[in-house]
């Protein structure tokens, strides 16, 4: 077991990647950046979508999206910024195909544990639809607060996003865990607000390494089931 504080009163989550697995959401970005990229005359597979994600995941890039759409558009800003646009509109379509959101019966089992011991909040960068989704999960029933970038007016990796959840839950920094898979948009700023930070090693940001100590997360573990084990 890991030596956590006794007094930890929160877990705070990220959704896409701890709850919302994302898995068939990936391989429908994948198509739908082909497809996009296709009507320009540029051929593109999965290999190179996967080659290019890894290495502008594991350099911390900002916007992975229009960095992709900027790598494959051989310097044409129209088509960039068509594609990106279409990627983004198309979000509905793929949150359509694959029911959104996609959240595990393990999953569900883990908030259940957790919520009875712990205040469960929310700090995760997701559209108002997203939210909308979410809550027609059910999952919202396990939170105590239950917003997401859009509904808050900040987006990680501000510290701020941070501090209006906590503050909504009524705990400080260091009664809370912060559970994400991105080093740059979960673990950073939990670190620098020193509150201890989990990372779940799953999907593609598993590509990123800590730069420095100051980034590598408390604690890591591979699936939310973990939880049980260690608090």
């Amino acid at each position: 077991m890991i030596n956590l504080k006794a007094n930890i009163k929160a877990i705070l989550f990220d959704i896409g990647g701890p709850i919302d697995s994302e898995i068939l959401n990936d391989k429908l970005l994948k198509f739908h950046f082909i497809e996009e990229f296709s009507k320009h005359n540029i051929t593109i597979d999965d290999s190179d979508i996967e080659n290019c994600m890894a290495r502008l995941i594991n350099n911390f890039d900002k916007n992975i999206y229009l960095s992709l759409c900027e790598y494959f558009s051989n310097d044409n800003d129209n088509i960039k910024i068509s594609v990106y646009k279409n990627i983004l509109f198309r979000s509905k379509e793929r949150d359509l195909i694959r029911n959104a959101p996609e959240i595990s019966k393990d999953v569900i089992e883990v908030l259940q544990y957790l919520s009875i011991n712990y205040k469960l909040g929310v700090v995760a960068n997701q559209t108002l639809d997203a939210l909308k989704l979410l809550k027609n999960s059910g999952i919202n029933k396990y939170f105590r607060n239950f917003e997401v970038s859009e509904s808050i007016g900040f987006k990680k990796p501000d510290e701020r996003i941070f501090l209006y959840v906590m503050n909504m839950l009524e705990v400080s920094n260091e009664e809370c865990i912060m559970i994400g898979d991105r080093i740059d948009n979960d673990i950073i700023p939990a670190n620098n607000l020193n509150i201890f930070s989990i990372r779940i090693k799953t999907g593609r940001f598993t590509y990123q390494v800590p730069r420095a100590i100051s980034e590598k997360p408390k604690y890591e573990i591979d699936n939310l089931l973990e939880l049980q084990n260690i608090l």
